[in-house]
């Protein structure tokens, strides 16, 4: 007998468990969208990218895209809906990164207003603040002359002046020898901290009479002869007396 049906349906194939394909769906990770640094975010993004194997343009579109906030998003509406009503689109991940870079991240004269106008060194460190001065730097802008007088201007006069014979044609070298003097001084006080005993709050000195004269005494009081003389061992009182506890006073001697 014939086989009824001789082109049985073919099941899908199913990928292995360990198929990178499927892997990468879940590993890529992004942080955050930066708004303040946005070039140096898809650098970040970049990394993961390439740690998770994902090279393909609209698979690193969708990832950027998920991490956008509602304003970054808003911002860039027209590409995105423009992009989604074309399923053959092109080149849409580095169309996006290039609107985001030139939309928010800093122009070079906006960085070289930050690093003329830096606040100093604070409490960090000579290397932690040569660290911030050369991430101002304009790109592919080299730190000359200027940049490390700059550099220096903010460092504490005797820092500076032990600097003379340091290395000036590698700025993080010469800002290493800076952190070695910066430490040997004691940092941004300069002053070794003694210990000192906690002081007790002062005492009051117990209050003395003030010198002077003496009170003024009042009316004596109306006692008789053997009463103010003899006080409680007087045997005899003379009226008139008002000495308490008195048998009646008698008359005569």
């Amino acid at each position: 007998m014939a086989d009824p049906n001789p082109n049985p349906p073919v099941p899908p194939i199913q990928p292995p468990a360990n198929d990178p394909a499927q892997v990468n769906r879940v590993a890529v990770k992004l942080p955050d969208f930066w708004v303040a640094k946005p070039r140096i975010w898809f650098l970040q993004a970049d990394a993961c990218f390439r740690t998770s194997n994902v090279v393909a343009d609209r698979t690193q579109y969708d990832h950027v895209l998920a991490k956008l906030p509602c304003e970054v998003l808003e911002s860039v509406s027209d590409l995105v809906e423009e992009v989604a009503a074309d399923p053959a689109a092109t080149d849409c991940y580095r169309r996006l990164r290039d609107r985001l870079t030139g939309s928010y991240d800093e122009t070079d004269w906006q960085r070289l207003e930050r690093l003329v106008t830096h606040g100093g060194i604070g409490d960090s460190r000579p290397s932690a603040l040569m660290n911030q001065l050369l991430a101002l730097l304009p790109t592919g802008e080299k730190p000359g002359k200027l940049f490390l007088h700059h550099f220096l201007r903010h460092l504490p006069a005797d820092v500076r002046s032990q600097l003379t014979s340091a290395p000036q044609d590698d700025p993080r070298a010469l800002a290493e020898v800076a952190d070695r003097i910066w430490a040997a001084r004691g940092g941004a006080s300069g002053i070794s901290v003694v210990s000192r005993r906690p002081t007790s709050p002062r005492r009051r000195s117990p209050s003395r009479p003030r010198r002077g004269r003496a009170p003024t005494p009042g009316p004596a009081p109306d006692l008789c002869f053997y009463h103010k003389r003899y006080g409680t061992q007087a045997h005899r009182c003379r009226a008139p007396c008002s000495w308490a506890g008195n048998a009646p006073a008698a008359d005569g001697n």
